[in-house]
Formats: C-alpha cells, structure tokens, sequence
C-alpha cells in the first residue's frame, strides 16, 4: 500500500523530530511510524456494538464464576485491540498538520503501546491469566487518563488549520470508542471483583451497573461538586431543587458514575449562566438566598428517566445556541465570551482537574449518545435555559427478579484465585515502579481524564 503524503513527510522528518525537545513524552520511531501494518490489519476487523442489555444479561446468563470471568477476559482481548487499532488509523487520516502535533503524538504514542501490549498478551486461559490480564486492563485505564487532556490541547492547537467537519467527525468516533473501551474495561473488573470479594459487593450492582440509581441521590452528588467550585470561583451559588414525577422513591438502571458525570457537566453550566447573569444585573456582592434555584424535575418511564435542569441564567443567543455542541467552541476557543463569560468561571473548570473530562457538554453529549439515550438544549433569549437528558436503561425489574433468585450469587470466597490475583498484583507494583517514576520525571502533571 503507497504512503500518504503525510506519512512520507513524517518519515522524512522523522530523525530531526525524534531530536526535538517536546512537552509530549519521548518521541519514538513507533510514534512517528504512523502506517504500522499490524495496527492497519487490525483495524480493519469488525467491531460490534453493545448496550446495557448486553452487559447484565452476560453478567446473569450463568452464575458469577471464574469461568464467566475467563470468558470475559477473552472476549476483551479480541475485541479492546481491535477498537484502539481503528483509532489509531483514525490518526493516521489527520491532516499531515495534526499529525505533528506534539499533543497529538501523546496520545498516539499511549494508544499504540498499549494496543501493542494487549496484542501481544498470552490467550487468557487460567485464572493466573486473567489476573495477570487484569493489571494490564488497570494499566490501560490509567494510561487513559493523560488522553482527553492530550487530545483537548492537540484540538485547541490544530483546529485554525483544520476543517470544523474534519476535527467534529474525528473527536466523535474518538471519544465514544473510547467510551465503549472504558465501560468493557471497568465492567470486567468490576465482575472481577464482585467474585473475589462477595462481602463487599452490593446485590443492586452488575459490575458497573447500578440496577437501583437514585435520581435524587445522583443529582445532589453532582450538584454538590458543581456548587462547591462555584462558591470557590464566585463565593456563592444557587440552590438546586429536585421534583420527581413517578412513583415514589422510584429507581432507574444505569452506570450511575455516568450520570453523575453527565449532571455534572450540565449543572456547572446552569450556576455559571444564573450566578452571572444576576451579578451583572446587580452589580454587587450578593448571598445565595439572592439567586433563583436550579431546577431539575425528573420524569419517570419503563424504559427511560429523563432529566429537565432549568435555570433562570439570562439563556443564549440563536449564535451561541447553534455553537454549543461544537468542539472548537466549548473546548478550543476557551477565551470565547459568551453571554459576558460563557467559557470562563463554571464552563472553563470543564479543563481543570475537578471535571476531568476537558470536553464539557459536546463529550456529555456523547455519553448520553452511547446507551440510546440524548441531551438537548432549549433557550429562551434574555430568560433561561433548559437541559433535558434522556436515558434509555435497562429493564430494572426483570433484573431485580432474577438477582433475587440468587443467579448472580456468587460461590464462596476462592481463596486460591484472590491469592493468585494479590500476588500478580504485587509482582506488577515492583516491575512498574520504577519504569513509572521514570515515565513521570520531568511531565507536567496532567488533568484527570
């Protein structure tokens, strides 16, 4: 196959590159051979899509045993390499410019090496092989961590040189695979753990599943989040009030993380929007008592709850509202006034580390995109804004009914297996130690992703 004209410069370049002094980390041959033939073989295998059903009913369709979980790790191993692989071809259609990138090369480099180590990882066939396959799963997570702060710099940086569509498109597929990566991950060790420790593990959990999420709860949780940034930024904040229509006390089935993360973000928004909007009218210091609430009114359904966040925050103009799902608008050009400040104070804590996730409410969107589910926004110019996010779940009660026939009940504590799992752990902590004190020395800290 011809190399591009990108890769033929970048091959080119390449030995004055690797002499480079770069804020990413050490530039390699494998991270500027951006055409490697494994990654282009793998990547052109399918891929299948999953949604919550799927996890729980491959969770409840047996008992909880170490054989599920041997299952499991190999269905990961097929198919976690095969979803980083695509990525990485992904980067390889960027623009020559976005490639060069040293950001950019930051998060090539993380995705190619671990994508090489899960390739290259023994078939997962004992109970040893998937302990040990655990620590590589962890090791990945964390490795993700340094991406979305690495990918929202490379962004701000590429996108004047960049078609909006281009870097839209390219940031869309990015970051839901890497939803889907994420969610895989976490729910095999969560099932994981699930079997090591029964005594730690709530019955309303299927790995990462919540199968009895409080909405009240959720929205208070990120509310508090949200308020105590805002009283640190402007010194007050907004009360929020939570009305539930359904039956009482009523729960959903969700990766509750998700939708707290998802409330999050929407929530900074609606302080942000009321707590300047009413400081510009008064001009004045003013107490928390002196704002209108945030109002969140929660909509009970079989199959779906939905969220309508309301706040009195002086809403958006027709140019603003059409931009607001925009990459390049909420995370590149975070200097951008809007509405006297949209990006600055709440918004701008989206890149700081509390929020963690750097791209605000277009990757809320995403999250919300992943499941069925969807966020849409409705202003009212010179008035307020509403946030409706809707999420499809799982259904709750077939599940309730079926843990409570025990067919989630786990067997006893294996001993052996915990032994097995503590000692691979123990072995990797020593072997890792060192190489990652190396890997941090001299790196700027980066946001939590």
């Amino acid at each position: 196959m011809l190399l591009s004209r990108s890769a033929q410069l970048l091959r080119q370049q390449a030995p004055s590159l690797t002499g480079c002094r770069s804020s990413s980390p050490s530039l390699t041959w494998r991270s500027l051979s951006f055409y490697d033939t494994r990654f282009r073989q793998l990547a052109a295998q399918p891929v299948h899509s999953f949604g919550l059903d799927d996890l729980v009913a491959f969770a409840l369709k047996r008992r909880l045993t170490k054989s599920l979980l041997i299952k499991s790790a190999q269905a990961l191993q097929h198919a976690l390499p095969i979803r980083m692989a695509r990525r990485i071809d992904d980067m390889n259609r960027l623009p020559y410019i976005a490639l060069m990138n040293p950001h950019m090369q930051e998060v090539y480099n993380t995705y190619a090496e671990v994508c090489e180590k899960m390739m290259d990882f023994p078939t997962v066939k004992t109970v040893s092989d998937e302990a040990h396959w655990n620590i590589l799963l962890k090791e990945s997570l964390d490795a993700g961590k340094r991406v979305l702060p690495a990918l929202a710099k490379a962004s701000k940086e590429i996108s004047p040189h960049v078609e909006v569509d281009v870097l839209t498109n390219f940031l869309d597929t990015f970051l839901t695979s890497r939803i889907a990566r994420r969610v895989l991950a976490e729910q095999h060790l969560a099932l994981h753990e699930q079997l090591l420790n029964p005594a730690n593990r709530d019955q309303h959990l299927v790995g990462v599943i919540d199968l009895d999420c409080d909405p009240t709860q959720v929205c208070r949780n990120s509310y508090e989040v949200a308020a105590r940034v805002a009283r640190t930024s402007y010194g007050v904040a907004p009360k929020l009030e939570v009305h539930i229509h359904g039956p009482e006390n009523f729960k959903f089935s969700y990766i509750s993380r998700h939708v707290e993360y998802m409330l999050l973000e929407v929530f900074k928004n609606a302080i942000r929007a009321t707590v300047e909007h009413h400081l510009s009218q008064k001009g004045a210091a003013f107490d928390d008592s002196d704002l209108p609430p945030v109002v969140v009114n929660v909509y009970d359904h079989k199959s779906s709850t939905s969220f309508q966040v309301s706040d009195m925050g002086g809403g958006m103009s027709e140019k603003i509202e059409s931009q607001i799902f925009d990459y390049a608008f909420s995370t590149v050009h975070t200097d951008t006034a809007l509405s006297g400040g949209f990006n600055t104070g709440i918004m701008d804590i989206a890149n700081r580390p509390m929020a963690g996730e750097g791209f605000g409410l277009p990757l809320t969107r995403n999250y919300a995109d992943f499941f069925g589910g969807s966020l849409k926004l409705i202003t009212f110019e010179g008035h307020k804004t509403d946030v409706v996010l809707k999420l499809h779940h799982v259904r709750r009660e077939d599940y309730l009914d079926r843990l409570k026939k025990d067919i989630l009940k786990p067997e006893e504590v294996d001993t052996e297996a915990l032994a097995i799992a503590d000692a691979a752990a123990k072995a990797s902590n020593g072997e890792t130690a060192s190489s990652s004190r190396q890997e941090n020395d001299g790196r700027a800290s980066s946001l939590h992703g």
